[in-house]
């Protein structure tokens, strides 16, 4: 039997100067500093994390400003903090143990991650507001709970598999510890040390120079047999032909989009890649997971109405790829598109660089965002033909509009309108939406 020990990975990174409340200013002096404690008050050694919250790309994500270890006291600090609001988590040490054999036995009780003051839900923590030089206090209090294990199997029972498992926590996915018992035999494994809750686990391995990848996701229960189902992720290189419009059917023209666009729908909204069409309309995706995209065009009036997939036909630009697919080909005919919606709003309520109207799409709930002028006007177009919701947000940069909940707070100062092949939609007048979280 092979071990392999899933480490606590922090996420590193900085909120981008685009959308983050955090890059508003420029000093870094304030600090947050606490105690990590159980209930009974014994300190304890843990990593610390300090979160910042930040919209990126219209989603709300957690980015780690601060990563330390508390002292054998329980005692951390952490400075060279932008003011803003801050979130403290702490994942205590596990046991150790200098036997092998005997490392999954060894784990009597974990500490999963809590977030300050005391709990593993998200949620409910509490954050730390900090000002111009201000010094933040956030002790965490940590319980032990009994450990759980999950069981489950990679189908083509590679070799030597890498594991990456996360926890669930509120709207976030955030890497959390484990030991794992592989057998390459058999493609079993076993996770010992694993905290209630939802997590999901990835599987990642390298054969015949592809790389290999299962996922799966679970929610954890104290008491009872946990297990894990893994599906193989494919991975595809799509190729495609684009095909303009003509009076005498779908021909290759020398006048043809200079971009191919894919756009994540479902879990994977807000990803977006964009690749060159040649000068014969060819088009490569290299590199490319399952899931539901959008497909589109960009340079020229036209769109996906259709198109077709290893000779099937297709209605729309909804391309959906499986783990079954061989590096599929797909043609796609274009079709033209006068369609477009401008409209007003209230110069007075024009925040520049940050407000802007967010389009819509009410068929795949893809979206496109218009910065509004000085004088309140905003435009879309070329769009293709179908029904769209209209959004006004006086400041765009803080709104995780890819969240539909946030969008169905506000849904009575939207605006919906639909456009055919040539509607022209214009002199739309919009509500402006100062919050909507």
């Amino acid at each position: 039997m092979a071990f392999a020990v899933l480490s606590l990975i922090t996420l590193c990174g900085a909120a981008t100067a685009q959308t983050s409340a955090l890059d508003l200013a420029r000093d870094r002096s304030a600090s947050i500093q606490g105690r990590i404690a159980d209930a009974e008050g014994h300190p304890l050694v843990a990593a610390v994390v300090v979160y910042g919250r930040a919209v990126v790309n219209g989603k709300l994500d957690l980015f780690a400003m601060c990563s330390t270890t508390s002292t054998v006291e329980g005692r951390y600090e952490c400075g060279s903090l932008r003011p803003g609001q801050y979130i403290v988590s702490a994942v205590p040490a596990p046991p150790s143990t200098s036997e092998p054999d005997k490392a999954i036995e060894a784990i009597a009780k974990i500490y999963p991650r809590t977030f300050s003051p005391g709990t593993t839900q998200f949620l409910e923590s509490t954050a730390v507001s900090l000002s111009h030089g201000a010094v933040g206090i956030a002790d965490v209090v940590v319980r032990p709970e009994v450990p759980n294990s999950v069981k489950g199997v990679l189908s083509l029972r590679p070799q030597h598999p890498s594991f990456l498992l996360r926890a669930h926590v509120g709207p976030f996915d955030l890497p959390t510890s484990g030991k794992v018992e592989y057998d390459p035999a058999t493609g079993n494994f076993t996770i010992a040390g694993v905290p209630s809750g939802e997590i999901s686990l990835g599987a990642d391995w390298a054969d015949g120079g592809r790389v290999h990848h299962e996922y799966g996701t679970a929610t954890v229960v104290s008491g009872r047999a946990n297990t894990i189902t893994l599906a193989l992720i494919g991975r595809h290189r799509l190729t495609g032909s684009v095909l303009q419009p003509s009076a005498d059917g779908l021909d290759l023209e020398h006048s043809l989009p200079k971009t191919v666009t894919l756009a994540g729908l479902g879990s994977r909204s807000g990803w977006h890649l964009e690749m060159p069409i040649d000068e014969r309309g060819h088009f490569v995706f290299p590199d490319l997971a399952d899931g539901s995209y959008a497909l589109g065009v960009r340079g020229k009036d036209m769109y996906v109405a259709r198109m077709e997939i290893g000779g099937k036909p297709v209605e729309g630009d909804i391309l959906r790829l499986t783990a079954e697919m061989n590096d599929p080909n797909v043609t796609v005919p274009l079709a033209d598109t006068r369609a477009s919606v401008s409209g007003r709003i209230s110069a007075d309520e024009v925040v520049p660089q940050k407000t802007a109207v967010l389009l819509e799409s009410l068929r795949d709930s893809t979206t496109l965002v218009a910065q509004v002028g000085q004088a309140g006007e905003f435009s879309f177009g070329p769009l293709p033909p179908g029904d769209y919701r209209l959004y006004a947000w006086k400041d765009i940069t803080s709104v995780p509009y890819r969240d539909q909940e946030v969008l169905k707070n506000v849904l009575s100062k939207s605006r919906e309108v639909h456009l055919d092949n040539d509607s022209k939609v214009a002199g739309v007048q919009l509500s402006i939406i100062s919050d909507g979280r």
